[in-house]
This record gives structure tokens, C-alpha cells and sequence, in this order.
């Protein structure tokens, strides 16, 4: 996770960063779990999006509802 090694990078290294970018928000207390559990919601809802422009413009291989798209999706990515 770039956003979390940036800082640890940058505190090690100070010498070797003038500055610094971070393209995210993570909780650097958060577990593993919890992160991971936040970038797969993420994930998701950015799915849901795309599929809900596709559905928009009609005639998506999704189907017609955001809510089985997924589901959709699967079929189409894992046909056997």
C-alpha cells in the first residue's frame, strides 16, 4: 500500500525526500483486516458506479439493476 510505505519511506529516509504526495487517506492504526476490509468497500462501490452508467446507457451486459451486476459480471468473468 503506496500511501502507507510513503510515510515510512519518507521518516527512514529523510534526506532522500524533498516532498511528498500522498494520492490516499488510510488510518495508520487500522489492521490489516480493517484496511483491507476499506479498500474492497471501495472497490465495490467504484464497481457499482460503472455499472450504473452501463445500465444508463442501455443495453449493458450487466443487466438492468446495480444491485445483481455483480453477480453479472461473475457469469461473464467465469463462464465454466
Amino acid at each position: 500500500m503506496p500511501t502507507r510505505l510513503g510515510p515510512v519511506y519518507a521518516e527512514m529516509f529523510p534526506e532522500k525526500v524533498r516532498a511528498l504526495v500522498l494520492d490516499g487517506v488510510m488510518d495508520p492504526h487500522a489492521n490489516t483486516l480493517k484496511r483491507r476490509q476499506e479498500l474492497w468497500a471501495s472497490f465495490q462501490e467504484a464497481f457499482d458506479e460503472i455499472a450504473a452508467f452501463c445500465i444508463e446507457k442501455g443495453d449493458c451486459p450487466l443487466g438492468d439493476y446495480v444491485k445483481g451486476a455483480a453477480a453479472e459480471y461473475q457469469k461473464l468473468a467465469r463462464p465454466f
